[in-house]
């Protein structure tokens, strides 16, 4: 299999990063390609629907309730745009990683050790956060528009999907 380095490497980078087991200055280090995609999906979703997006915010700092934020972008929601912004990872990050993917396949050895660290990380950091469930389920309007045109795209596409045979 020519992708198998760096499936591998993707593997053992999204089981440190799911895991939490590195230092934690050494974690924020460690998974700042998946925060900085996380927090660039929801500005450029921001900047799209016209939500006024401010800087993404990428240092880490502890919440109110002892929880670390890694990062976070502000922007003004709307009724039917909070969802969209807020559920971005989790139908961006996907589509950056099927592409990355595809790139990597048959690269030497250090580009898919790379891209399978990235891809790693993408995998812990597709996931909204809970402060992007709260924003969402406090906007259900386009939520709701967001799981209903993300299911028609599903139903419409997935027919037509052909996965390479190894």
């Amino acid at each position: 299999m020519a992708s198998a380095p760096m499936l591998l490497t993707a593997a053992i980078a999204a089981f440190l990063a799911l895991g939490g087991v590195l230092y934690r200055p050494l974690n924020w280090l460690f998974l700042l390609p998946g925060t900085l995609a996380h927090e660039l999906a929801h500005w450029l979703v921001a900047f799209l629907t016209g939500s006024r997006p401010g800087l993404p915010r990428l240092i880490p700092h502890r919440m109110d309730c002892g929880n670390w934020s890694l990062g976070s972008v502000s922007f003004a929601p709307g009724w039917l745009t909070a969802g969209f912004v807020a559920m971005a990872p989790a139908y961006l990050l996907p589509i950056l990683a099927v592409a990355l993917y595809a790139y990597g396949s048959g690269q030497s050895l250090p580009v898919q050790g790379g891209v399978g660290y990235v891809l790693g990380v993408l995998a812990w950091s597709w996931w909204p956060s809970r402060t992007d469930f709260r924003i969402a389920a406090r906007y259900p309007v386009g939520t709701l528009v967001l799981v209903g045109i993300l299911g028609l795209l599903l139903l419409g596409v997935w027919d037509r999907i052909e996965l390479p045979t190894p």
